[in-house]
């Protein structure tokens, strides 16, 4: 240990007296790290440091690449500043075709929108720093999600995606087997496949999508369910959408996602309150009902059975079906 100590502290010093000094003293920082990196083998045989240009994303990655921006990215921007350089490496595989790509990025979408975003801004001399490993499709696909399990910054409905497409590439559509190779429970996985099948209008209602949980998904399938709902939902979202863009661009304060799933779910409200409270329709014979629909709420029915009405246990079971249809469908 002190000899490594010693072999860094010289390697440190000769780097501080070899590198000229530039304008920019981010760059400056950045300099010597390198210097440091490049004097001693204290990088991993298999992590390096690479020009951006030399990486893509994986077709499969978790992440919604066009929705980081310097705003989602701001922390991770101010930490590469401040070390002067990436601390945790990206996975990447080896791309086998020949071009000026190289590597395959399974995991570190946002630090590879990070490092780019700083060589546009004055930061020219940071590489991507990387960590190559050999892996198949379904591993790549664990490694990446285990790698942003525990990731506030990843979305639920981005992990929910990956679930959706995994499911079929990886484990034949079987639920089980998939929970298993990701050592959760099958209702664990099961709450990100229902979310996954929110459209992605839905989810760009939400000025960020970390905003949509797995709970906003079961009231807004059940209203976009019904087809007299489901265009007016759409076209909500999409105003939303355009709402938010607007109020970034102007500086305004965004809608939370509480309001949003509030906003939502107030498309579906006049068809849960269509029945009110009182006598509000008579089911079987004109004049001879079967039964009456006294009240109806989102919480249940309330029906009054005349005894003398003539109908017998058939004839109810029919108009109660029809009722319960209704009810149902609105």
């Amino acid at each position: 240990m002190a000899r490594d100590k010693k072999t860094f502290g010289a390697a440190a010093a000769i780097a501080k007296n070899a590198i000229p000094e530039p304008e920019d003293r981010a760059n400056l920082v950045i300099a010597r790290y390198e210097a440091v990196d490049n004097s001693q083998n204290s990088i991993k045989a298999n992590q390096l440091l690479v020009e951006p240009h030399e990486c893509k994303l994986w077709d499969r990655h978790n992440r919604n690449y066009d929705r980081l921006n310097e705003i989602n990215c701001r922390g991770l921007i101010d930490s590469f500043i401040s070390s002067g350089r990436q601390e945790t490496p990206a996975w990447v595989r080896r791309v086998s075709a020949n071009g000026p790509v190289k590597y395959e990025i399974i995991a570190g979408a946002r630090r590879f929108w990070t490092v780019n975003w700083l060589r546009k801004n004055n930061y020219r001399n940071f590489r991507f720093f990387i960590e190559v490993r050999e892996m198949a499709n379904e591993e790549a696909f664990r490694l990446s999600n285990l790698e942003n399990l525990d990731r506030a910054d990843i979305s639920d409905y981005e992990r929910a995606l990956d679930y959706r497409d995994a499911l079929d590439f990886y484990y034949n559509g079987k639920q089980s087997e998939m929970a298993n190779r990701l050592k959760k429970t099958e209702s664990w996985v099961s709450r990100y496949l229902t979310l996954a099948q929110l459209p992605e209008q839905i989810a760009n209602a939400y000025a960020d999508w970390n905003h949509l949980k797995k709970d906003h998904a079961k009231e807004l399938l059940r209203i976009l369910s019904d087809d007299a709902l489901r265009p007016k939902m759409l076209q909500l979202a999409t105003d939303l959408d355009a709402k938010h863009r607007n109020d970034e661009i102007h500086k305004h304060k965004l809608m939370s996602g509480a309001e949003v799933f509030k906003c939502l779910k107030s498309v579906g409200k006049s068809a849960s309150t269509k029945f009110s409270s009182g006598p509000i329709r008579s089911y079987g014979p004109k004049g001879s009902p079967h039964f009456d629909l006294q009240r109806s709420t989102r919480t249940g029915l309330s029906l009054f059975v005349p005894k003398k009405s003539g109908a017998d246990i058939d004839d109810l079971m029919v108009s109660f079906r029809k009722c319960l249809e209704e009810y149902y469908r609105s």
